[in-house]
């Protein structure tokens, strides 16, 4: 993944003039062979979660299309972090946030795609409600798929090349117009 997915707002734990949460810090535990990675994680601040607390999450497959395959939300364990844990949410995708915590700690929450215990997505982890003030999340998970070059029509290719030239001939003769390359 060549940019980072998290929002600026999930970057480090922030409040405004007047004490509202801007900002919170949340972090992204990569998973070996898993079938989906994070793509984008938002927060919705205390002004624009207007009381809300939850993470509304979809899974989008190749084509950004939402799959409407179940996200799970998961809680530290007894073994490694969010082994023992994880309830699938609601028919849309949308999980309660009731767990506060203390910044600058992060928040006991976790999200992925998969099963119980067997995460097939990277993980968000982090979330949770700083200092119990109302903030909730936008998470998106998308397949992970290779980049294929897609296939060329030789003749669309001729088309394109014819056009090139023109418009190269163009710019040539008329100097002062707008040029071409």
């Amino acid at each position: 993944m060549a940019t980072n997915p998290l929002n600026e707002n999930c970057q480090a734990f922030r409040t405004d003039a007047s004490g509202k949460v801007t900002g919170v810090l949340l972090g992204i535990t990569k998973v070996e062979g898993a079938l989906y990675e994070v793509y984008s994680v938002r927060l919705r601040d205390e002004s624009e979660a207007v009381g809300q607390t939850i993470a509304a999450c979809s899974v989008l497959d190749a084509n950004g299309i939402n799959t409407g395959i179940q996200v799970r939300m998961a809680w530290p364990g007894k073994g490694p972090l969010f082994e023992a844990s994880g309830l699938p949410g609601n028919p849309t995708n949308t999980h309660i946030i009731s767990n506060g915590y203390s910044p600058p700690n992060q928040g006991p929450l976790a999200l992925h795609v998969g099963g119980f215990n067997a995460s097939i997505s990277d993980i968000v982890y982090g979330l949770g409600l700083p200092f119990n003030r109302h903030v909730s999340f936008d998470v998106v998970f998308r397949v992970k798929s290779a980049v294929i070059d897609p296939p060329t029509d030789p003749a669309e290719d001729a088309r394109i090349a014819k056009l090139d030239t023109w418009a190269r001939a163009t710019s040539a003769y008329w100097k002062g117009a707008p040029q071409y390359g």
